[in-house]
């Protein structure tokens, strides 16, 4: 009796140790269960024997699937040889591995990336019974470090972008200088030479190629500085099916489809630049991405953009009008797409383009307060995203101003100086001629009862044209002004000059006739 009573009990005590076991194994996998990283236990043979209900969250399949599955067939090619590596390198150092990165598949047939460490699960005489693990999801980490950058490859082309402009912006307008002094002794002697002669045919040609130059500069100028021009109120839909109508006519092997959201915001915006921007990208995806025709896919619509989004291009936050362009051509590499909008890049040969089409675009929109972009990987096309901001805008006047005969000119261009004033001597006019700020000043206080005009650069040294103007309007506040500069009209509001104080503009180099209608515009 006494056998089967102690018999009993060791029965009863084994069946609590067993439900203690058992409550404390639930709780074990209820608490592993609970953490959002993955806890797995293998076999030596990498057969797993234990996980956490993570490893089927971030897999997607059950833990029936998962139960017995060797670890490593969960994993691409490299991550399996790489778990592999794992398991060999913790059984031989005897110590737990490192972070590792490698990938699992999803059930639906994409990868998880993970971050893993492994250790050995040893008796307590260390006879090896297999391996636990650790791993967690990194994919928003992963996410985070590509916006990043992102933001950074942003940052870094916005910034070098500036840097090109300013120094192109220099070049330009000594450039224009140059070209001033070139077109203005042309101008001159085309007043003393017979018309058909081969003098004046030779005259013809000089002029042509100082207008090449100045067209050339004015893109320099265009990609480095605002450019206001006539903006209204803008309907981007009706421009984008007015353009892409004028874009098939010549084009006809290319399928145009277009998307265009009625949800969109009005936009202050230059149609004719817009649509110049539209029509180059439209002519350069069918010239370069497609030659043997394609589809075009052409989509707008709004969307708001976070800050993360534009405080690269020192923009703000709010709701922008989205034109997408995207076509099935050849596309660019990774270098290509990076130069894409740098001024003079060009992957044709030598003499078939300027490099300066994808600059301007972007120079356009840069100065429209906007964004451009492009997503390319060689073979896959190419997409370029437009990004304008739904904003208002008010025009500015002009002050009126009266009959002239006297012109105070002032140039720090010796050069220029005297070939503006044979020029504006040969319209008939009389000219007090000034190399600085501080001279025009004297000049004016010493003949302001004749004076009718000013005609004054804006880039001297000393007393530049800004503090020249100031001066001279407190004298004469409703004295005429008219600014002449290598630099383009918009580089007024970077210089902070106010353009209702000024009462025209007229950028070098010039013709003897594009300075005869400047002056009778005031006269």
């Amino acid at each position: 009796m006494s056998g089967d009573t102690e018999t009993e009990n060791l029965r009863r005590e084994n069946e609590r140790l067993r439900i203690r076991l058992r409550k404390m194994e639930e709780r074990y996998t209820m608490t592993l269960d609970s953490i959002s990283e993955i806890y797995f236990e293998t076999d030596t043979s990498g057969r797993l024997t234990f996980f956490n209900q993570s490893l089927c969250n971030i897999t997607g399949f059950s833990k029936g699937v998962l139960h017995g599955k060797v670890a490593r067939d969960l994993c691409p090619r490299e991550s399996a040889i790489r778990l592999e590596e794992i398991f060999r390198n913790t059984l031989e150092k005897k110590e737990s591995h490192a972070l590792s990165l490698l990938e699992v598949f999803h059930k639906k047939g994409h990868t998880v990336p993970l971050e893993i460490s492994v250790s050995l699960i040893q008796s307590a005489e260390l006879k090896l019974h297999g391996f636990r693990g650790v791993a967690r999801d990194i994919s928003s980490k992963i996410a985070a470090e590509k916006e990043k950058a992102l933001f950074e490859e942003q940052l870094q082309q916005a910034q070098k972008l500036e840097a090109i402009g300013t120094l192109a912006a220099g070049i330009a307008h000594d450039f224009n200088n140059l070209l001033m002094g070139i077109q203005g002794n042309t101008s001159l002697l085309m007043l003393h030479t017979e018309p058909e002669t081969p003098a004046w045919k030779r005259l013809l040609k000089i002029e042509e190629q100082v207008r090449h130059g100045a067209n050339l500069t004015r893109q320099l100028l265009g990609f480095s500085r605002d450019q206001e021009g006539k903006r209204a109120i803008c309907d981007i839909n009706t421009l984008v099916q007015d353009t892409g109508l004028i874009f098939s006519r010549t084009h006809k092997n290319i399928q145009m489809h277009q998307q265009l959201s009625s949800q969109i915001c009005p936009v202050m915006a230059d149609t004719s630049q817009i649509r110049e921007v539209l029509l180059y990208i439209f002519i350069n995806a069918a010239t370069h991405g497609m030659p043997d025709g394609g589809d075009l896919f052409v989509e707008t619509d709004r969307v708001f953009l976070k800050e993360n989004h534009t405080r690269p291009h020192r923009l703000p936050a709010g709701e922008y009008l989205r034109i997408l362009i995207r076509d099935t051509g050849k596309g660019m590499d990774e270098k290509t797409r990076k130069r894409a909008f740098d001024p003079f890049f060009s992957t044709l040969e030598k003499g078939q383009g300027t490099g300066m089409g994808l600059a301007s675009t972007f120079s356009i929109i840069k100065n429209h307060h906007g964004i451009i972009s492009i997503d390319s990987h060689r073979g896959q096309g190419c997409t370029f995203m437009i990004h304008l901001p739904c904003s208002s805008h008010q025009t500015r006047g002009i002050l009126p101003s009266s009959a002239i005969k006297t012109i105070l000119l002032v140039d720090d261009e010796e050069m220029i100086l005297s070939v503006a004033t044979d020029l504006l001597e040969e319209l008939g006019y009389e000219v007090i001629a000034a190399s600085g700020g501080q001279e025009a000043i004297d000049l004016f206080d010493r003949y302001s009862d004749i004076i009718d005009l000013v005609i004054l650069d804006l880039v001297m040294p000393g007393m530049d044209g800004k503090k020249t103007m100031q001066a001279l309007r407190e004298r004469a506040p409703s004295l005429p002004v008219l600014i002449s500069s290598g630099y383009e009209k918009a580089h007024l509001e970077s210089e902070e000059i106010i353009l209702s104080e000024i009462n025209a503009f007229l950028q070098k180099p010039f013709t003897l006739k594009g300075l005869k209608e400047a002056i009778a515009e005031l006269g």
